[in-house]
């Protein structure tokens, strides 16, 4: 929680910063990039919100299971000396093995669902290049009948822009995976 707070609110800050920058700098390019750009951006946002709810749960019993394993190997380790004297080893090695089958299980369905985030945030940003490939196209080729209305390097600079607005919303992506775990955290501690 302690890192969440530290590296992820003052990150969330600076990115937004940054989109916002990159915004109003196509914006000043031309205004049709601009409105795209922003309604990409707005777009991209509430999709990863959406999707963010999504692991919170399997995060959760990720971290329950990590729990209850900790706690039996702690009260095995104390008891050490009454398992061997009782002959309760056949139990331990077969309560650990369940808690370890458990923990692996809820891991690998926590991972899957980061995973869906994370190839969510993919094709998002596979579809913010072709907006910019589709309207820089459309921009420079005029096909809106009045001519070009961008150089060829305003279509570089688009293609740059949108790398450089997808980089913070990746790092937004990024930063929603530590809040799932930071929101599993917080319900534990609940």
């Amino acid at each position: 929680l302690g890192i969440f707070v530290r590296e992820v609110g003052v990150g969330i800050l600076s990115t937004l910063l940054l989109i916002l920058g990159v915004l109003a700098a196509l914006f000043l390019e031309d205004w049709r990039l601009g409105i795209a750009f922003t309604l990409f951006t707005i777009v991209s946002l509430l999709a990863l919100n959406g999707v963010r709810g999504i692991a919170v749960p399997y995060h959760k019993a990720r971290r329950q299971a990590e729990a209850d394993l900790f706690g039996f190997l702690e009260e095995q380790l104390a008891g050490t000396e009454d398992i061997r004297s009782s002959g309760a080893k056949p139990y331990v090695m077969r309560r650990f093995t369940e808690l370890m089958r458990e923990l692996m299980q809820k891991s690998l369905k926590a991972g899957l669902m980061v995973s869906i985030m994370v190839n969510s945030t993919n094709i998002l940003f596979a579809v913010g290049n072709a907006v910019a490939f589709a309207l820089g196209a459309y921009l420079y080729l005029g096909l809106s009948g009045i001519g070009p209305s961008i150089s060829i390097g305003t279509v570089f600079i688009i293609g740059w822009y949108s790398g450089m607005l997808m980089r913070p919303i990746r790092r937004i992506a990024f930063q929603m995976q530590e809040l799932q775990q930071a929101g599993a955290g917080i319900a534990r501690i609940q």
